[in-house]
């Protein structure tokens, strides 16, 4: 089964938005090993769930600053009529460790992500919210799964302070999506324990659980 490979560098990158990571992740998914993506834009949305033609256009955008992918079609706020897109997925010119998830691990967290309960703490009865937060479950995942060394069992240790950064997602997010996760049997979550009553708690461990049964209709 094919997966998709992320460079790590990509995945920790701070300056790089959830969006465009997500974006990234889904021409690496189309591309199947190529460099070269050709897909119509209508079929690029339906790929991402995105329903607005700006938010394409400024992940791309964003990517091709930070020159993760090059094209060279149009002006800013224009794609080509009745044309696929071509985008250059660059390569690094170092070897790098990466990170692969499967392809039915990637479609199974983008249902996932699209239901996140999220807790309203505003609200005195603390009322379930359905948030759409897809983008950053993806890459939550992946930064789960690059740290975790299956042979050895033990799970990554990253603090919510280190995933905040790099994500820029809030504690309650990261906790809701967590949560989601260990309740749809993707993610098993080691709580830290504390070695006395007057220490902080110990970092949590995060156990990814890659599926490799496709979704059901």
């Amino acid at each position: 089964m094919f997966k998709v490979r992320i460079d790590d560098r990509i995945t920790d990158d701070s300056l790089l938005t959830n969006k465009a990571y997500y974006l990234y992740t889904y021409l690496k998914l189309y591309a199947k090993g190529n460099q070269y993506v050709y897909i119509y834009l209508n079929e690029l949305m339906e790929l991402l769930q995105w329903k607005d033609k700006k938010t394409v256009k400024k992940y791309l955008i964003e990517l091709k600053k930070l020159k993760y992918i090059y094209y060279d079609f149009g002006e800013e706020n224009s794609f080509p009529i009745n044309q696929p897109l071509h985008i250059n997925i660059l390569q690094s010119e170092h070897n790098e460790t990466f990170t692969q998830i499967d392809i039915n691990t990637i479609q199974k967290l983008q249902n996932i992500g699209k239901e996140i309960e999220v807790i309203n703490y505003k609200d005195k009865n603390k009322n379930i919210i359905i948030s759409d937060l897809k983008e950053i479950t993806l890459r939550l995942f992946y930064l789960y799964e690059k740290n975790y060394f299956r042979k050895e069992g033990n799970g990554t240790k990253i603090a919510y302070a280190k995933l905040g950064y790099v994500t820029k997602c809030s504690d309650k997010n990261i906790k809701a999506i967590n949560n989601t996760l260990v309740k749809r049997n993707m993610l098993e979550v080691i709580v830290g324990k504390r070695h006395n009553t007057n220490s902080r708690r110990t970092v949590n461990e995060y156990k990814p659980i890659c599926n490799n049964e496709p979704e059901n209709e």
